[in-house]
């Protein structure tokens, strides 16, 4: 055999090992593409039901939102209708009040001078 033929069968036998390499590497990276693949499917499935869940939140909080709305519009109401009431009330009240303090008063003075007092 002569040099030309050595190296063929040493580039023959390169060549055959290179292949096996590129085509183990082949099947790993098969694999890995697999497993990303279910990971990014896992990651969807929990993304879409987080999604899920954000959607039924945010709606719960919508509501809750709305219903606080029209309580404080409520509760707004109360509040001018107790302030006309207090008003009428004071009106109502505080000047017969006034006259009868005042009446009270100026009678327990008449009183005291009558009776000699100062």
């Amino acid at each position: 055999m002569s040099a030309g033929d050595w190296a063929l069968i040493i580039l023959a036998v390169f060549l055959a090992v290179l292949a096996v390499a590129v085509g183990a590497l082949s099947v790993k990276l098969f694999q890995l593409l697999g497993v990303a693949t279910t990971m990014v499917d896992g990651m969807r499935d929990q993304t879409v039901a987080l999604l899920g869940d954000a959607r039924t939140t945010v709606g719960a909080a919508n509501r809750n939102l709305e219903e606080s709305e029209r309580l404080v519009g409520s509760v707004a109401n109360i509040t001018g209708t107790v302030e006309r009431i207090t008003t009428l009330f004071e009106m109502a009240v505080e000047t017969p009040l006034i006259k009868v303090i005042s009446a009270s008063y100026g009678s327990a003075a008449a009183l005291r001078r009558f009776k000699g007092e100062t």
